[in-house]
C-alpha cells in the first residue's frame, strides 16, 4: 500500500479491489481503493507503472474540438472567471495559466471575457494546440518546463480536474505556487453521492476511471493538500453534480518577511476589493499561546443564554457580557474562530453572499471555521451572510462551534447607505435542485 499522496505519511484502509476502466493492455487489471484515516482522502494503490502512464496517455490526433457543443462549459468558466477575476481586484490585464488544458475552455472563456488576457496552456499530450487559437502560448510538457516560469507570475492557475492524475499532486502545487501571484482555480471529482463508507458505490461513480484517477479529494484534504504546498484554502464547494465534483479556491500566502506596512496595504487591498462585498480573511490572527487560552477559557453551553425568540432552548448560547468571561477576553474587536480540526462537510463554514434572493447569480464565498481564523467584513444593507447547517458526525458530536463576535459601528453611514430602521432579515436556503415537479423523496431527504 503506498502512503497517502495528500498528507504524505498518513495510511488508511483498504476497502476493496477496483478494476481497470481503460480498455488497453496494462501491468495489471485491478487496483486498491484507499480510504485516508489522516486526511480523509482516497486513493488508489499501488501507482500505475511508468509504462502505464505512457500507455493511458498516449496522444489521439483524430480528437476535435467542437464548440458548438460545449456551450455549458464556457458558460460555467465565464461565470467562475467573473468571479475569480472580482476576488482577486482590478486589473489592467490579467494573466491565466490553465494546466492539463485539453481543448483549452477556459482559456477561450477568458479571451471572450476579455481579449487583453494572456492566455498560457500546458498539457502532456499534442491533441490539441493547433486547434486553439485563442491560447497565447501552448506548451506541451510537464509543469515544470521552464517556458511556464518564462511567461509568469499569473493571476488565475486553472487545474480543472488535474490533480486527480497527477501521482505528487503536492509537488507540483508547491511548483506552481512560485508561478502565482493570485488564485489557484481548482475542480475535481468528490465522492459518490450518498457514499457509506463502502467500495460499491464507488464502482458506480461516473468518474471512477481507474487507473487514470490517482486520488479523490474532500475539504478535508483539500485544506491539508493546500497546507503542504505552502498555500490557503479560501473557497470549498462540492454542490456540483449531487456533490459528486467539488471547485476549490487557493490562495498564496504573504511572505513574512513582509513589513507590517506591507501587510497591512495587502489586507485593506484584499478587504476593499473583496467579493461579494468588502472581507478580508486573516488565518494566525493572534499569537498562538494567547488564542490557546481563548479556548481554554471558552465558556461552557449555557441554557440560560440559549433562549430563541419563542423562549425555547436552541442550539445557540451568546454571552454578551464579554469581559467577564475570563481577563484574556476584554479587549478583542473582530470575529474569530476557535474550531480545532474542524471540517468543512460538518457544515458551519461562514458564508458571504451576493444577494441570496436572487439564486441563478447569487455568489457565495465560503471559508471554514478554522481555529484562530479571523474573518473582518463591512456590515451594511448588503452585506448577507450565514453558515450551512451543522451536521456533525455520530463521533463527533462532543462539540461545537465556537466563535467571539463583537460588532463595531460608526456614528454615520454614507448617504447611499441609509436605509429604515430594521431587524435582521432572514432568507431561507432554496431546495436542492434536484427538487423538481416528479421527483421522489428519499430516506436522505426525509432525514433532513
Amino acid at each position: 500500500m503506498r502512503p497517502c499522496p495528500i498528507c504524505l505519511n498518513g495510511q488508511g484502509k483498504n476497502l476493496g479491489e477496483l478494476s481497470k476502466t481503460y480498455g488497453g493492455p496494462l501491468s495489471r487489471d485491478t487496483f486498491d481503493l484507499i480510504h485516508c484515516s489522516t486526511c480523509d482522502a482516497v486513493y488508489i494503490s499501488p501507482l500505475p507503472s511508468s509504462q502505464d502512464f505512457d500507455s493511458l496517455y498516449r496522444p489521439n490526433e483524430s480528437d476535435k474540438l467542437l464548440i458548438e457543443n460545449n456551450q455549458n462549459a464556457l458558460l460555467f468558466y465565464d461565470q467562475r472567471l467573473k468571479a475569480l477575476m472580482k476576488s482577486i481586484g482590478k486589473r489592467e490585464s490579467y494573466s491565466i495559466l490553465e494546466i492539463g488544458a485539453g481543448p483549452a475552455w477556459l482559456s477561450l472563456a477568458a479571451k471572450r471575457l476579455e481579449v487583453k488576457t494572456l492566455t498560457v496552456a500546458q498539457d502532456i499530450t499534442s491533441e490539441f494546440p493547433n486547434q486553439c487559437p485563442w491560447v497565447d502560448k501552448y506548451i506541451v510538457d510537464s509543469v515544470y518546463n521552464q517556458s511556464l516560469n518564462e511567461a509568469g507570475p499569473y493571476d488565475i492557475i486553472s487545474l480543472t480536474h488535474v490533480l486527480p492524475h497527477l501521482p505528487d499532486p503536492i509537488e507540483a502545487l508547491r511548483h506552481l505556487k512560485k508561478l502565482c501571484r493570485g488564485l489557484f482555480f481548482i475542480t475535481g471529482p468528490h465522492r459518490p453521492k450518498n457514499w457509506n463508507g463502502k467500495i460499491e458505490s464507488w464502482r458506480n461513480y461516473r468518474y471512477n476511471h481507474v487507473p487514470y484517477h490517482l486520488q479523490y479529494m474532500n475539504a478535508s484534504s483539500i485544506s491539508v493538500a493546500a497546507k503542504n504546498s505552502g498555500l490557503g484554502l479560501v473557497f470549498w464547494s462540492a454542490d456540483s453534480e449531487d456533490g459528486e465534483s467539488f471547485e476549490a479556491w487557493l490562495d498564496r500566502p504573504w511572505p513574512i518577511s513582509q513589513t507590517i506596512s506591507e501587510t497591512v496595504e495587502k489586507y485593506r487591498t484584499c478587504f476593499t476589493n473583496g467579493a461579494p462585498f468588502k472581507h478580508a480573511v486573516i488565518d494566525g490572527f493572534l499569537e498562538k499561546e494567547f488564542a490557546k487560552a481563548l479556548l481554554h477559557e471558552f465558556p461552557k453551553f449555557d441554557e440560560k443564554l440559549a433562549l430563541n425568540e419563542l423562549g425555547k432552548v436552541g442550539g445557540k448560547a451568546v454571552n454578551t457580557n464579554i469581559s467577564q468571561i475570563s481577563p484574556s477576553y476584554r479587549r478583542l474587536n473582530l470575529l474569530i474562530y476557535l474550531n480545532k480540526d474542524w471540517k468543512m462537510e460538518w457544515g458551519g463554514a461562514i458564508e458571504l453572499h451576493s444577494n441570496p434572493r436572487d439564486i441563478a447569480s447569487n455568489q457565495i464565498k465560503s471559508f471554514n471555521v478554522l481555529f484562530n481564523r479571523a474573518v473582518i467584513f463591512e456590515t451594511n444593507e448588503y452585506s448577507w451572510h450565514g453558515f450551512p447547517k451543522i451536521d456533525l458526525p455520530v463521533e463527533e458530536r462532543h462539540r461545537s462551534r465556537k466563535s467571539i463576535s463583537v460588532y463595531l459601528y460608526t456614528k454615520e453611514r454614507p448617504k447611499n447607505e441609509l436605509a429604515p430602521s430594521h431587524s435582521t432579515f432572514y432568507v431561507q436556503r432554496p431546495l436542492p435542485l434536484r427538487f423538481r415537479p416528479g421527483y421522489q423523496l428519499t430516506p436522505s431527504d426525509m432525514n433532513k
